[in-house]
């Protein structure tokens, strides 16, 4: 689409100066950051990371309640159900902690063994058993032997340390993908997101902030009725030229409404004993013939074209035009304090103060990296001492060199204290990955987080422990607050964040009378329906004479039943039946037949009479018998004073009909028949309509000649309709629908289709992977690889302290011989040798009592 083709662009020209930069901070940012899609390297780390966190601690506290109450006794009863856990978990990350406890009840106990020289006349276990003469030395295999265990250590302390660098670097990497998805985020949110970056389905495009901001300004300012736009004063340009179309088919209307509404009226259809039976065919009854004229306007041509023009002129004119211009006015609002808000927080705290940020992650990678680089510094100190102490055999004469065991304690000193501080270290850096990786156990999880929601807000209630831990957090409203399945921030999860989302945030956020933003944004549906009506009803050519009203099945129909109207009245069915039980009906002329079908058919017409003069004729109506009857002396209230007649023949028995006429009296005699007309006018919204006119009453006659009036004005109003359909075709399905569709349908269609927030659910993805499975699996590699490198110092302060006494037995060997050869000065080293058997033996350590 051209709006969602233009977006970036729009971005980039109509872009803050945060929008701005968050598009620049994306290229540079992201341009050496690696893609951590969820292949099988980020699988692993995710297994990993689980199998790390085990049972989740924080995801237990909660979602039990217990764990959320301000009553002691209940907190200390859920603490205490998941005290087993609680150990599980501090097992995996309290390693670091236990070796670091350890060494300091060691340190406390052998710290004097570390001093350069130990007191001679210590206790015994304070040197561990050094001697007058000190210690057995170990031949040259054993301290060969020995090298190669010093080299294997370092060996394990260098693949530790290689582990913790390489666990480091994941941590980095993982520290700038979380900065890279973050400022992809505000790019996408305020710049715009093309789609089609992830496999998700429905990975649609969004148009962003700046973009759909100004769109909607645009917008707003063609509605605005007091506005200099486009689209209204060419809306009313063109209302005002097809204004004749309306008219002819709203007196059309009005004439076909005021058919219905005068012959349906009861005191009409209904005179006395006799019912009007063309009332009751035209305007009576579930779906009278009027009724159905009035449809076939409405699907014809003209009546497609008309509801066009009538739809645009309801959707912008008038109230409507009004409301939509505020409806759009209001949404511009929240739109513009969101991205101020937007620009504030991710601009202040983020983009804007990216080099502090950069100094502090830089500081923490820093620090990660000397602790990981750190490992190297008790490899180089092994290597001194193994290279100064394990290589110098034991001296066989006083004037052997021997190396002084100081360094060797220094060295075991610092290697003491490092371990110390890297177990600390490593206890916290598990816990910052048992809570990192427990977090992410919930949060990479959509629908648990929805699941979880009602836990969520009780957890941080305004008296709950969170909020007495973190006062400074905003104050939710007081009390517990459990939402519904139509909250408005479970929509948003389950709609944008959550995979199987389709990112139809606007049909979920519900506005008044329950409709949502879509539905009232969207009058392409309305506008644009009524213009393809016109598509379907006027076919290949507007000037085709089947188009025309009066060929309009209906309207053919009732201008044909017009035609038979002096045959208005007929007697109720049951009150015929009642005539032709009368004793004296049947044995008066005419025939029993003759008389049936005159109560039955009405004035259909029957083929005999009793009146000589109409033998061979049609009794068309009441009226025509009547006149008959009164040209033979008979007439409206006399019938039953003259009870023979005689033309020829036999007398006539005319008290059975004279009776039928008294029963004609009524509609005869009726002159309050309802013969209202209408009236047309035309509205302030420029809508012609019609309104019935001042009441009127009228005869029996005036009344048959008002029903036959109706087919010559209908027949006339609907030529005029189809002459004002040719003339107002190419101004309503060209024009007008030019002008609607460029400057208010596809806009907002454009606008509608570019508002989806599935790439919150791309970028959620992203920020998961890299800040969980990447950054939390880098380190919780580190404080593993760091904690082992623990282990493996700890074993090396034990190799350090054999290579001190090592040392130290060597100087209290040369300090014997050299006092030996003060003492004997003409024994040879040889004979020295001789005098000492514990040379040569292999390396142990005996503690002997000094006495």
């Amino acid at each position: 689409m051209r709006l969602l083709g233009s977006a970036p662009l729009l971005g980039l020209a109509f872009a803050g100066p945060v929008a701005d930069k968050a598009l620049e901070r994306v290229d540079v940012v992201c341009e050496a950051v690696k893609d951590p899609k969820l292949d099988l390297d980020v699988a692993d780390k995710k297994k990993a990371v689980e199998k790390f966190v085990g049972d989740n601690i924080i995801e237990m506290f909660i979602r039990d309640e217990r764990c959320h109450s301000d009553n002691d006794d209940i907190l200390t009863e859920c603490i205490e159900d998941k005290r087993g856990d609680i150990q599980s978990a501090a097992n995996r990350v309290g390693g670091g902690f236990s070796l670091a406890f350890l060494l300091v009840i060691g340190w406390i106990t052998l710290l004097p063994c570390f001093i350069c020289r130990c007191w001679r006349k210590a206790c015994c276990w304070f040197c561990l058993g050094e001697s007058k003469k000190g210690l057995r030395t170990p031949k040259q295999t054993t301290r060969f032997a020995f090298i190669l265990v010093g080299m294997l250590l370092a060996l394990a302390l260098l693949i530790a340390g290689s582990i913790a660098i390489g666990s480091q670097d994941t941590m980095s990497s993982g520290a700038d993908g979380t900065f890279c998805e973050i400022y992809k985020l505000a790019n996408n949110s305020l710049n715009g997101y093309p789609g089609g970056e992830s496999n998700m389905e429905n990975d649609d495009a969004f148009i962003g902030l700046v973009p759909m901001i100004d769109s909607v300004k645009d917008l707003v300012d063609e509605l605005d009725p007091n506005g200099n736009g486009e689209l209204l004063p060419g809306v009313d340009n063109l209302l005002l030229e097809t204004r004749t179309l309306d008219r002819a088919v709203a007196d059309l209307t009005g004439s076909l409404e005021n058919m219905l509404a005068t012959l349906g009226k009861p005191e009409n259809r209904r005179v006395g004993e006799y019912t009007c039976v063309f009332c009751d065919a035209c305007c009576g009854g579930p779906n009278p013939l009027v009724a159905q004229v009035l449809d076939e306007l409405k699907g014809s041509a003209a009546g497609a074209l008309n509801e066009a023009r009538d739809m645009v002129r309801q959707e912008l004119r008038g109230q409507n035009i009004v409301d939509l211009h505020r409806e759009a006015s209001k949404a511009i609002d929240p739109l513009d304090e969101f991205r101020d808000v937007f620009e504030d927080k991710i601009g202040d705290a983020l983009i804007n103060n990216e080099e502090d940020i950069r100094d502090v992650l830089d500081a923490i990678s820093s620090a990660t990296l000397g602790w990981a680089a750190g490992v190297f510094l008790p490899i180089v100190l092994l290597i001194l001492v193994v290279l100064c102490g394990c290589f110098r055999k034991p001296p066989e004469d006083h004037t052997d060199k021997v190396t002084n065991p100081c360094g060797v304690c220094c060295s075991c000193c610092c290697t003491c204290l490092y371990v110390f501080i890297a177990c600390y270290v490593s206890g916290i850096v598990m816990i910052l990955a048992y809570f990192e990786g427990s977090v992410c156990m919930i949060i990479h999880d959509v629908p648990k987080i929805v699941d979880m929601y009602d836990d969520f807000q009780s957890l941080a209630n305004r008296d709950g422990p969170v909020r007495r831990l973190l006062p400074a957090l905003p104050a939710p409203p007081a009390g517990r607050y459990l939402s519904s399945d139509n909250d408005d921030v479970k929509k948003f999860i389950g709609t944008c964040l959550d995979p199987a989302g389709d990112g139809d945030i606007l049909s979920t956020i519900e506005v008044d009378d329950g409709k949502t933003l879509r539905e009232t944004f969207n009058v392409e549906e309305r506008i644009k329906t009524e213009f393809d009506k016109i598509t379907t009803s006027v076919g290949a050519d507007i000037n085709d004479p089947s188009l025309n009203i009066a060929n309009l099945p209906a309207f053919r129909d009732l201008l044909n039943a017009i035609d038979a109207v002096g045959d208005l009245y007929v007697l109720d069915p049951d009150r015929a039946a009642a005539l032709q039980s009368d004793a004296e009906l049947p044995t008066s002329p005419p025939s029993l037949s003759a008389g049936a079908a005159i109560l039955e058919a009405g004035f259909a017409g029957v083929p005999e009479d009793p009146i000589a003069s109409l033998d061979g004729k049609t009794l068309i109506g009441v009226d025509e018998y009547i006149a008959a009857l009164s040209g033979n002396g008979v007439g409206l209230g006399t019938a039953t004073g003259c009870t023979t007649f005689k033309l020829s023949g036999a007398n006539q028995n005319l008290v059975p009909w004279g009776n039928l006429l008294n029963l004609r009296q009524p509609v005869m005699t009726k002159n309050d028949y309802d013969c209202t007309g209408y009236t047309i006018f035309e509205t302030a919204d420029r809508k012609f309509v019609t309104s019935p006119g001042s009441s009127r009453t009228c005869d029996f006659n005036q009344w048959q000649q008002f029903i036959r009036d109706f087919k010559t004005d209908l027949q006339a109003k609907a030529s005029a309709v189809d002459v004002e359909r040719v003339a107002s075709f190419d101004k309503i399905d060209t024009g007008l629908r030019d002008l609607v569709d460029r400057l208010v349908i596809i806009p907002i269609q454009e606008l509608l289709d570019g508002i989806s927030c599935r790439f919150m659910a791309v970028r959620w993805e992203g920020l998961i992977n890299q800040f969980c499975w990447t950054y939390a699996a880098g380190i919780t590699g580190f404080g593993a690889a760091l904690l082992a490198a623990c282990a493996i110092i700890t074993v090396i302060l034990v190799y350090e302290f054999v290579i001190w006494r090592y040392l130290k037995d060597n100087r209290c060997i040369r300090r014997d011989l050299a006092k030996e050869a003060r003492t004997h000065p003409s024994q040879s080293p040889q004979v020295m040798a001789s005098h000492n058997p514990q040379v040569g033996v292999p390396l142990t350590v005996q503690i002997n009592v000094q006495k």
